[in-house]
């Protein structure tokens, strides 16, 4: 087959957003664990609390001997300040100040300026937030707001953002209520708040939360849950993030946003959903639920995606441009999915090392078109030149697919 370069060039398209500080959006959201704050093997989270203690047994499972914060909470407080808004869902009252403290000392040493919104109630649910990123987060709801049914309730918060115009929820579902109409009655109610005070239907809404749902009903249908009269959507597939007791065989912590893959696309943006990058769960140890992330990157402002299609050797090459090298591969990822490509991450073909640093050996087409060496990240299937400044991602796809936007089709030069 003939080689063939696919070039797609947003470089002219236009933004709106350029005044935002640190535009991007880095969003997380965990069930931090009641007991896992308290450090008490019982219940559901037993089994990971057993694993906490036996992997910091200096204090037995506890981060220092105050006994105020336990050791796998400590770790989330940590994974936490790499984000600029978050929801935690499920926090022990009892631990809460300590732990808030934590996230917001660490989160100074990063430069992070955080701020709280808590509701009332044992089993907290609490939004953070980075304000120098965000802005001053308004509350829409009261501090009390819980939904469900009957006596089973649990809370639910919504904070707006007038800098980002986003309005953001973050819940704790009950188990076993109808899930569809208890979310689409309580987001009416929110609407009906934010609209008295504020008026505006062009908000974006991003919902976060534990949402309790083991049959992944919310995962596997689009257009369901509405709010300020636009849908809810995922930006890809739910993982199974719940939880240790059941060797994670459920999905339920979501991330909903009701901005579309156009509206995105406008924006020369690309979203991600899903674990974080580099995430392990077995080594980071944060809570018997996995954390899910919701991040924004620039996609296509001034960057260009090529795919390169040959016999033998298929890949994507991705002009980075000052982009963070970890979201590389998530982006080519998202490019591909959203344009119904179907295709598969190849492994490097041979590994070695130089000065402690895990390289890739080329072979010698590959060589001749990208250099010798090329560094590649542990845990990640993209190899990174910062010599070139660019990534190369070995991909498998079944057929050339048909440009999109404003394209050109070229032969690659340098490949035989």
């Amino acid at each position: 087959m003939q080689n063939t370069l696919i070039s797609t060039d947003f470089s002219n398209s236009s933004v709106n957003d350029n005044t935002l500080p640190n535009k991007n959006l880095k969003i997380t959201s965990l069930n931090v664990g009641y007991r896992v704050m308290s450090n008490e093997v019982k219940g559901s989270e037993a089994v990971f609390v057993k694993l906490c203690k036996e992997t910091y047994p200096k204090y037995h499972g506890w981060q220092n001997n105050r006994e105020e914060i336990s050791n796998c909470t400590y770790n989330t407080a940590k994974y936490l300040t790499d984000y600029n808004l978050f929801g935690m869902q499920e926090l022990n009252r009892e631990f809460q100040r300590e732990f808030q403290d934590e996230i917001y000392n660490l989160g100074r040493s990063k430069g992070r300026n955080y701020r709280f919104f808590s509701n009332l109630g044992d089993f907290a649910v609490v939004v953070g937030y980075d304000k120098d990123v965000m802005g001053e987060g308004i509350r829409i709801t009261p501090d009390n707001f819980v939904f469900g049914e009957g006596n089973n309730m649990r809370g639910m918060q919504a904070i707006y953002f007038p800098l980002r115009n986003l309005l953001f929820v973050n819940l704790h579902a009950p188990h076993n209520i109808d899930l569809i109409r208890g979310l689409n009655n309580a987001f009416q109610y929110i609407s009906q708040l934010f609209l008295q005070r504020f008026g505006k239907y062009d908000t974006r809404v991003i919902v976060v939360g534990d949402f309790n749902d083991y049959k992944g009903v919310l995962a596997s249908r689009n257009n369901i849950l509405n709010i300020l009269g636009k849908y809810l959507n995922l930006h890809g597939e739910a993982p199974r993030s719940c939880c240790a007791d059941t060797n994670y065989k459920y999905p339920g912590d979501y991330i909903f946003d009701t901005q579309t893959l156009e509206e995105t696309i406008q924006k020369r943006k690309a979203i991600y959903f899903g674990f974080p990058l580099d995430y392990h769960r077995k080594i980071n140890l944060y809570s018997d639920h996995d954390p899910v992330v919701l991040l924004e990157v620039d996609d296509l402002g001034g960057m260009i995606l090529e795919g390169v299609i040959t016999d033998s050797n298929n890949f994507i090459k991705i002009d980075i441009k000052g982009l963070d090298t970890d979201m590389v591969l998530e982006i080519a990822k998202i490019y591909l999915k959203n344009r119904g490509i179907n295709w598969k991450v190849n492994k490097p073909l041979y590994e070695t090392h130089y000065n402690g640093l895990p390289h890739v050996t080329l072979t010698p087409t590959m060589r001749k078109y990208l250099g010798q060496k090329v560094l590649v990240k542990l845990g990640k299937l993209y190899h990174y030149s910062s010599e070139h400044n660019w990534v190369m991602i070995s991909v498998e796809i079944p057929e050339i697919y048909e440009c999109v936007y404003r394209c050109h089709i070229s032969l690659a030069e340098g490949r035989k």
